[in-house]
C-alpha cells in the first residue's frame, strides 16, 4: 500500500482524531499525521501562519486532508472556501475527503459540489475506507 509523508485529520474531536490517529497509524499508510481542530487552525497550518510560521523544519504539505464537517468556528464548508483562495502550490496533488458523522443527503450533495472533494465517508475511518481512498485516487503513483 502506498505510504503517504503526511496526511492531515481536521477535527474537533479530541476522540475521533485519537482514533483515526490509530487506524492510519496501524493501516502504515503514512509517515507524519498532524491534527487541526478545526477548518481555521487547518488554514493556519497549509499557510504556515499562527501558530504553524516557526515550523519551517517540520512542515509538510499534506496528501490528504480528512476533514470533518461540523466543527465550532470554521466548519468544512467554510474551510473549503477558504481553501479555494489558497495558492495552488499548497494544493498540488492533494485530495479531501471530508469524513462526517452526518447521514443527512444534503451534507453528502454540498460535499459532492465542490470539486476539490474528492470523496465522502462516514465516521468513523477504518482501513478498508483508507484502501478504497488509495485505490480510488492513487491507482496511478501505485502502478508507476
Amino acid at each position: 500500500m502506498k505510504v503517504f509523508n503526511l496526511i492531515l485529520l481536521v477535527d474537533d474531536s479530541e476522540e475521533d482524531n485519537f482514533f483515526h490517529r490509530r487506524v492510519l497509524l496501524k493501516a502504515n499508510v503514512t509517515k507524519h499525521i498532524v491534527e487541526c481542530i478545526d477548518g481555521e487552525d487547518a488554514i493556519l497550518y497549509l499557510k504556515k501562519e499562527g501558530k504553524y510560521s516557526d515550523w519551517n523544519k517540520t512542515y509538510h504539505i499534506p496528501d490528504i486532508i480528512f476533514l470533518d464537517i461540523n466543527m465550532p468556528k470554521v466548519d468544512g464548508f467554510e474551510f473549503l472556501e477558504a481553501y479555494k483562495a489558497l495558492p495552488a502550490e499548497i494544493k498540488e496533488g492533494l485530495i479531501i475527503v471530508m469524513i462526517s458523522t452526518s447521514q443527512n443527503p444534503k451534507d453528502q450533495e454540498k460535499a459532492k459540489s465542490y470539486n476539490e472533494v474528492a470523496d465522502f465517508i462516514t465516521k468513523p475511518l477504518d482501513e478498508e475506507q483508507i484502501k478504497k481512498i488509495i485505490e480510488q485516487h492513487y491507482a496511478k503513483t501505485i502502478k508507476a
